[in-house]
């Protein structure tokens, strides 16, 4: 299977003409890590490789030294969310604040405006003229935009540049992607997933979850997203909507994978490619190595992404005890110093190498907070999971987790240590392995990773265009693609058979 692999990669480097391609995504790290993972792989494809920054993202000068890809920056006329609250006192309990957001809706808790510091990364780039005339001059053959409807933005840039583009994204949109999918068994993963929202759905629940779609298409909640802002920054254009500028998308590259998600439809210019960050593990370091090959009962590696420094300190305590009573070790990426009390089994680094440590074969488990990104790495691994989510998109990864039989969820502020060693047992020593480890044997057994298939697919733009991928319905009227118009034909001619009776 390598040796194939290997093949169709020579064939694609051998078909593939150099192009120079642009990236703009959202500066999260996330995010930023999947894009990097495509743009490497076009960079070892042939291609020349951009991507764009602000120069308060975090690592910005390791990422300049280190990745094949060029990274250009921006001048900072607004402060984003790096920098925006450098000498602003925020609330200590903002993270818990966020949560209960989450899964309460109740935003009232939440005293920190989100739209402030995010709007940044919109008016930053867009009002820099230096940075436009930096990319007039590279002549970009294709943009590859992140989807995430924050940063939606980011499309006025291309379409002011006249660069046709692909996009990447986690959310999956029907209305947008033009995707007859039907609310009766397609969950729609925001505010839903907080509720336990399945492919198998009640009576009431299918209606929330229509009504949940049509809430979220109509009215999507990002205020500062004015399509005033292709008027803008782009005069000179026709006004076209940030949606309609979206929908234009030559191709979409779905952070996504049916193995652990609902079976949906998919259109023929959408592509699954989640797990654009999953590769095979590399040796840990002879310490890291000592203490995880030495577990006798196996290793636990514990991590809530970025945010976890911001966890309220009775979550770290009730962590602290739970761990401290199981018979595995533990590596827990913990961005604090060590607490003094820490149990002789639980090793507390600032920073672990998380895909190397769950790809050892002393790992048995992973708690986190259910990122994409951890997750299919875990996936990949085959380490089944406890997942705590905290916001966004997490309590959707959580609850598909559990369905699908690879994890457990938990509430991350009303766990008991007592149900956090249990839940850990019966992950363990329960069916959750094997059921990972089927999954992840299906998942590498596919013929091209899902950096190479988002590689492929955009040379494929690159050298055909993406007509040829496109459904008529992305330019029917709204009211066409509906069938409103059938439907009112019929429903006239029902009546007026019944006014004749």
């Amino acid at each position: 299977m390598e040796v194939l692999r290997a093949v169709l990669c020579l064939l694609c480097v051998s078909m593939a003409t150099t192009e120079r391609i642009l990236i703009l995504n959202f500066p999260m790290k996330s995010h930023t890590s999947e894009m990097r993972m495509i743009g490497e792989e076009l960079v070892r494809n042939g291609h020349e490789v951009y991507a764009v920054l602000p120069p308060s993202f975090p690592g910005i000068d390791d990422l300049k030294a280190k990745s094949t890809i060029r990274y250009l920056t921006y001048e900072m006329i607004v402060p984003d969310m790096y920098t925006a609250y450098d000498n602003v006192e925020v609330s200590p309990d903002w993270m818990e604040d966020l949560i209960r957001m989450t899964f309460l809706d109740d935003v009232s808790v939440y005293n920190v405006d989100p739209y402030f510091p995010i709007m940044a990364f919109c008016t930053n780039p867009l009002s820099d003229k230096k940075l436009y005339h930096q990319l007039e001059e590279l002549r970009f053959d294709l943009a590859l935009i992140d989807g995430f409807m924050e940063i939606r933005c980011l499309y006025i840039l291309a379409y002011k540049l006249g660069i046709p583009y692909v996009s990447q994204s986690t959310q999956y949109e029907p209305w947008l992607q033009r995707n007859p999918a039907l609310p009766s068994f397609v969950p729609w993963p925001i505010g839903t997933g907080d509720y336990g929202y399945t492919e198998k759905m009640t009576f009431w629940q299918r209606l929330y979850n229509t009504y949940s779609l049509v809430k979220f298409t109509a009215f999507p909640g990002v205020e500062y997203l004015s399509d005033d802002l292709v008027r803008k920054y782009a005069p000179e254009k026709p006004l076209v909507s940030i949606d309609q500028l979206a929908a234009r998308s030559l191709l979409w590259l779905m952070d996504m994978d049916v193995l652990i998600d609902f079976a949906r439809p998919m259109m023929p210019h959408m592509v699954e490619v989640g797990g654009l960050t999953t590769k095979p593990a590399k040796p840990l370091s002879a310490d890291l190595e000592k203490f995880v090959a030495g577990a006798e009962h196996g290793v636990i590696v514990a991590s809530f992404g970025s945010l976890g420094s911001n966890l309220p300190s009775r979550v770290n305590k009730r962590l602290m005890a739970a761990f401290s009573r199981v018979p595995q070790r533990v590596v827990w990426a913990f961005p604090h110093d060590a607490p003094e009390e820490t149990p002789a089994n639980v090793l507390v680094l600032r920073w672990i190498p998380q895909n190397d440590l769950l790809g050892h074969n002393n790992t048995k488990l992973f708690i986190t907070h259910c990122g994409a990104n951890g997750q299919f790495e875990a996936l990949y691994n085959a380490v089944p999971m406890i997942a705590m989510p905290l916001f966004g998109d997490q309590p959707y990864n959580a609850l598909r987790a559990e369905y699908n039989g690879i994890g457990l969820q938990m509430n991350i502020l009303e766990f008991t240590p007592d149900d956090l060693t249990k839940a850990i047992d019966r992950v363990i020593h329960g069916d959750y392995g094997r059921q990972i480890q089927r999954l992840s044997d299906i998942f590498r057994s596919r013929p091209l990773t899902p950096v190479q298939r988002s590689a492929y697919w955009i040379e494929h733009i690159l050298e055909y265009g993406g007509d040829h991928l496109k459904s008529y319905a992305l330019e029917m009227p709204w009211y066409e693609y509906l069938m409103l118009d059938i439907l009112l034909f019929v429903l006239g001619i029902a009546l007026i058979a019944v006014t004749l009776l």
